[in-house]
């Protein structure tokens, strides 16, 4: 991501700006994580990456740019550090939120728990698992069956 400032204006506006150390919360589009996202030249950023970007004219393609609020809204730059995955993970263990998303919860999940119940059941009656994956017209590959009925994922069903 370059330093350029297109698009500044119009992001800020979407900035709730309160008090100088307050979480200045972002009010435009949201994902699911509660992160905020806007889009310049066709591309999505997160709305704290840009806030960094723009308050402080540098940031790193690969830099992780944390909140040390732990508020996912906030793009008050005085509440944004860069830094690494590892820190990252490590602020999350040590703030207590490390609580995963799992199964139907996960954002990136593409089944839900009663497909999983009935791949288990299917793949219990002997029936092969690209079978069931044609049977059932589920979007993944035979490797994610073998995980599912293994037991490797999807274990709190």
């Amino acid at each position: 991501m370059s330093a350029k400032v297109n698009g500044s204006e119009e992001f800020w506006a979407l900035v709730v700006k309160c008090g100088p150390d307050e979480c200045w919360v972002w009010k435009g589009h949201c994902r699911t994580s509660g992160y905020g996202h806007f889009t310049i030249n066709y591309r999505s950023y997160r709305a704290h990456r840009l806030a960094y970007l723009f308050a402080y004219r540098h940031l790193g393609r690969r830099d992780i740019v944390r909140h040390s609020c732990d508020n996912p809204p906030c793009c008050n730059p005085k509440h944004l550090v860069v830094g690494t995955n590892k820190e990252n993970t490590r602020d999350m263990l040590n703030r207590g939120r490390c609580n995963p998303p799992v199964g139907m919860r996960s954002a990136s999940s593409k089944l839900c728990d009663y497909q999983i119940l009935e791949i288990r059941k299917l793949a219990g009656m002997g029936i092969a698992q690209l079978e069931i994956i044609r049977t059932l017209g589920l979007g993944v590959n035979q490797s994610q069956i073998s995980r599912i009925v293994s037991g490797k994922t999807w274990k709190h069903l």
